[in-house]
């Protein structure tokens, strides 16, 4: 995961042609990513950050654990999804106990990402108090009934809408 200062910023990192092939950096990154064993059909998206808290320093100055959901959406019912996730699903994770912050993010549309965004429209990062909570963060004996009868909302109503779900990965 990169940060990048603003979306113009782009263009001087990819090239126009959307490889990176005009920043010296940018092209090592690359190129030492193709090299990487069992990468063949990953899939790079570029987000723009939509809600939540900025992600910037508290990700990536901290070893909490975080949760990684990325989803397709249903056209027709997007504009309400995305209301429900915003001001519904987000904030009642947040009052669960273990959930620490949290940020949704969209696909950003750019010229220079013509040869990105494969992948799901939309992702989510959810990050964890310490990696003991997580079991009660998850289905299971130990999940706390917050986080129960959260997961039993997002099955009735959330999940109804996604066409495309690459799921939880805990990092």
């Amino acid at each position: 995961m990169y940060g990048i200062r603003d979306a113009s910023d782009l263009t001087s990192i990819l090239g126009r042609s959307g490889t990176p092939d005009s920043h010296s950096i940018a092209a090592s990154e690359f190129a030492a990513f193709s090299q990487l064993e069992d990468m063949s059909g990953h899939v790079a998206n570029a987000y723009e950050q939509i809600s939540g808290s900025p992600l910037r320093a508290p990700l990536l100055e901290s070893d909490r654990p975080i949760s990684i959901v990325s989803a397709g959406v249903d056209p027709e019912h997007e504009t309400e999804w995305n209301r429900w996730y915003t001001e519904s699903h987000v904030p009642s994770l947040l009052k669960i106990s273990g959930y620490v912050m949290a940020g949704r993010f969209r696909v950003l549309e750019h010229p220079a990402l013509g040869g990105f965004n494969s992948g799901p429209k939309y992702l989510a990062i959810h990050k964890c108090e310490n990696e003991d909570v997580q079991p009660t963060l998850q289905p299971g004996e130990a999940m706390h009934p917050e986080a129960r009868a959260e997961l039993d909302r997002w099955i009735s109503y959330g999940a109804l809408h996604v066409l495309i779900s690459v799921g939880a990965v805990n990092a």
